[in-house]
């Protein structure tokens, strides 16, 4: 109620939004934290919050394929607020990428940051939704096995043929780059 005052978005809408993250499995305490950067972000991209697709549930699906807590909602909400409004994708858009890519981000410790950068970059060359969430699952997916010992013969041509080898993909550790590192 003390948010809905603070808001658009009326009691009910708000309560839909609290639904799909209890749905989601979130704790009582979570979900507090949770609702008013899902809250905040549906008014940023204007776009709803409660409901199948709302900012509540595409925000935490998001939270929980990077496997965010609780207590880091805003950043998150901030990051999806600054894709959807600095980039030719809507929140739909985003949420159905993200939806594609993030395991696999998520696994070789891409941010969110990132992946959503990707969508974003994607989306303004008009590749949106789940072909943006494909296409960067499949670039990360390559961008892994050129920096493994499984590089194919095929992966290790195409390397070359763009002047890129192991060492641009993985440091001296082992531990794979940042895309953006790898794209410059």
């Amino acid at each position: 109620k003390d948010l809905a005052g603070k808001s658009i978005f009326m009691p009910q809408e708000i309560a839909s939004g609290m639904q799909y993250m209890a749905m989601a499995g979130q704790s009582a305490k979570d979900i507090q934290e949770n609702i008013k950067a899902a809250t905040f972000l549906a008014q940023a991209t204007v776009h709803q919050l409660g409901g199948k697709l709302g900012t509540a549930d595409i925000m935490t699906n998001v939270m929980s394929g990077f496997q965010i807590d609780a207590k880091n909602s805003m950043q998150v909400a901030d990051v999806l607020t600054m894709a959807t409004n600095k980039a030719n994708i809507g929140m739909l858009d985003l949420g159905e990428g993200m939806k594609y890519a993030m395991s696999t981000a998520h696994q070789l410790g891409i941010t969110v940051e990132e992946t959503a950068a990707a969508m974003m970059v994607l989306g303004n060359s008009g590749i949106q939704g789940s072909m943006a969430g494909v296409a960067t699952e499949n670039l990360l997916r390559y961008y892994a096995r050129a920096g493994s010992e499984w590089s194919t013969g095929k992966v290790s041509k195409v390397m070359a043929s763009i002047g890129a080898g192991k060492e641009d993909v993985v440091d001296a550790e082992g531990n794979m780059r940042s895309i953006e590192d790898f794209m410059d």
